[in-house]
C-alpha cells in the first residue's frame, strides 16, 4: 500500500519516464482535500499554435494513466487535463484559477527536464503553501522593513531577543512597533510595557471588529501604547507596542472567532490591513511580529507572507531540525523568496563549551539544511565561513534572562554594546539593507 509521504516522487518519476515528457513544457500537480493527485500539461507550441503532441498521444497517456493508477492507488484523481484545449467558458475559468493559485515546484526527485508547477487544496494550513500572501509594500529606504521572529519549539528566548532588538532599535533612535502575533500564549506586549497600564484592546479586538464592519477603525490610538519609560528608552516615542488583548474570560471568544486560514483567500487579509495602518499613521523603520511556536496558520501567513525578513530560531535537537527542514523548504519555494536568518538559540556559554565546538556542530549541520531546502543547485551559496551567512548567529543560554518579570532588572544585559543582540541588530540590518545601530 502506497504512503502520502510516497505519493509526488512516484507521480514525478512516472510522468518524467513516460515518452509523453519528451514534448511538454510544464506538469502541474493538484492535490485535492484527501490527497488525491490530479495532472494538468502544458506542451510546447508548433509555428501553427497548435500543440506539440507525442506522436502516439492517446496510446502514451493511457499507458501513464495505466501506470499512475497501479503505482498511486487510491491517491491517483484520474484526471489529465491538457492546459488550454478547450476554449468553453467553465473550463477556461478553471484553469485561470489553476494559474492564479499554483506555485512553482522544484521535486528532488526530478530530472530538471520539466518545469513544475503544485496546487494544494487543504482544510488548513494553507498560508504554509509557498507564495500563498506577499508583504503588505515592498522594501525601500521610505518603508519599514517587517521582521517575524519565529521558533518552531517554544522556550528557546525568542521573547525576550524581540524585546531586546526592539529596545536597540528605539535607543539608535529607529521608530519601531512590535506586534504581539503570539496570539494563544502572548507575552512580549506585557514585557515591553512595563510599568504602563494594558490597554484594553489589542490585535485581537483590531481584527475582530475590522471583519465585523468590513473596514478599519478610525485610528489606532486605543490598541496601540507608546514605551517612552526612561528606564527603558532614554528618549522620545520611538518604541510603540501593540499588544495581543486583554487576557480575560471574554479574550477566548474573541480568538474563537478569527479563522486564520480563511485571512489567505480573503480580498482584503486583515492582517495585511492591520500593517498598511500601521504603515499609514506612524512613521516607522521596523515592525517587529512575535509569532507563535509550531506550524500554526498565523505563523504561516507571517513568515511565508507579511515579512521581509524570517528570523528563525533554532536549537541544537533533532526536534528543531525536523521543524526548520520544513520551513525552510516552505520558503526557499516562496516566490519571491524571503530573506532568512537563522540564530542559535540557547548556545552554550564558554564554561560549559570551552572549545565551542557546539556551535560549530549547529552551523556545519545547518548549512547542509540550507543547501538541501533553501537554497538551489544553480545559486552561489554563501560560504560557511562569510560574516553574513545566515547559518547561525548564536544567541549564548544567560540564566539571568529566564524568566523575566522586569525588563528593568536586565536591560543592562540586553543593551550591552558586546551582547549577542547586538550582533544580530547589526545583522538584520545587513539583511534588510537598513541602517540599524
Amino acid at each position: 500500500m502506497i504512503r502520502f509521504d510516497e505519493v509526488l516522487p512516484k507521480t514525478v518519476k512516472a510522468v518524467e519516464s513516460s515518452p509523453i515528457a519528451k514534448t511538454l513544457q510544464s506538469v502541474t500537480v493538484i492535490r485535492d482535500l484527501r490527497g488525491r493527485v490530479r495532472l494538468v500539461f502544458e506542451f510546447s507550441q508548433k509555428p501553427d499554435g497548435t500543440d506539440d503532441l507525442p506522436t502516439d498521444w492517446k496510446n502514451e497517456k493511457t499507458d501513464l494513466e495505466d501506470n499512475l493508477t497501479a503505482t498511486l492507488d487510491n491517491y491517483w484523481g484520474r484526471q489529465i487535463w491538457r492546459k488550454g484545449r478547450r476554449k468553453d467558458i467553465a473550463f477556461q475559468a478553471m484553469h485561470d484559477t489553476i494559474d492564479q493559485q499554483r506555485h512553482p515546484w522544484h521535486p528532488p526527485n526530478s530530472s530538471g527536464q520539466l518545469t513544475w508547477y503544485k496546487l494544494e487544496r487543504q482544510f488548513s494550513k494553507s498560508s504554509w503553501q509557498p507564495g500563498s500572501v506577499q508583504p503588505p509594500w515592498a522594501l525601500g529606504s521610505n518603508t519599514p522593513a517587517i521582521v517575524s521572529f519565529y521558533s518552531f519549539k517554544g522556550g528557546v528566548g525568542r521573547t525576550t531577543t524581540v524585546a531586546a532588538i526592539a529596545l536597540l532599535l528605539a535607543q539608535a533612535g529607529k521608530r519601531t512597533l512590535v506586534l504581539d502575533l503570539d496570539l494563544e500564549a502572548p507575552g512580549v506586549g506585557t514585557l515591553l510595557l512595563e510599568g504602563i497600564t494594558l490597554p484594553d484592546d489589542g490585535i485581537v479586538d483590531y481584527l475582530v471588529e475590522l471583519r465585523l464592519s468590513m473596514s478599519r477603525p478610525a485610528n489606532l490610538a486605543i490598541y496601540v501604547t507608546v514605551q517612552n519609560s526612561p528606564d527603558l528608552i532614554d528618549e522620545g516615542e520611538l518604541l510603540r507596542v501593540m499588544t495581543a488583548g486583554k487576557l480575560n474570560t471574554n479574550f477566548v471568544e474573541k480568538i474563537a472567532r478569527l479563522d486564520f486560514e480563511n485571512f489567505v483567500s480573503e480580498e482584503k487579509n486583515p492582517l495585511v490591513e492591520l500593517l498598511l495602518h500601521t504603515h499609514q499613521e506612524y512613521d516607522l523603520d521596523f515592525i517587529l511580529l512575535d509569532l507563535r511556536s509550531g506550524l500554526h496558520d498565523l505563523g504561516g501567513l507571517s513568515l511565508n507572507g507579511l515579512s521581509h525578513l524570517d528570523v528563525l530560531f533554532g536549537l541544537e535537537t533533532e526536534q528543531s531540525w525536523a521543524g526548520l527542514e520544513i520551513v525552510l523548504d516552505v520558503l526557499g519555494q516562496s516566490a519571491p523568496r524571503r530573506e532568512v536568518l537563522l540564530v542559535h538559540a540557547m548556545n552554550p556559554p564558554m564554561q560549559s563549551d570551552p572549545d565551542g565546538q557546539a556551535h560549530l556542530r549547529f552551523r556545519d549541520r545547518s548549512y547542509d539544511l540550507f543547501q538541501n531546502h533553501y537554497y538551489t543547485d544553480e545559486e552561489n551559496i554563501p560560504d560557511i565561513g562569510d560574516p553574513n551567512a545566515p547559518y547561525g548567529l548564536p544567541i549564548t543560554y544567560n540564566p539571568d534572562l529566564m524568566n523575566i518579570n522586569l525588563l528593568s532588572n536586565v536591560i543592562s544585559i540586553l543593551k550591552n554594546p558586546e551582547s549577542d543582540y547586538f550582533e544580530l541588530a547589526r545583522a538584520i540590518g545587513t539583511f534588510l539593507g537598513k541602517d540599524t545601530i
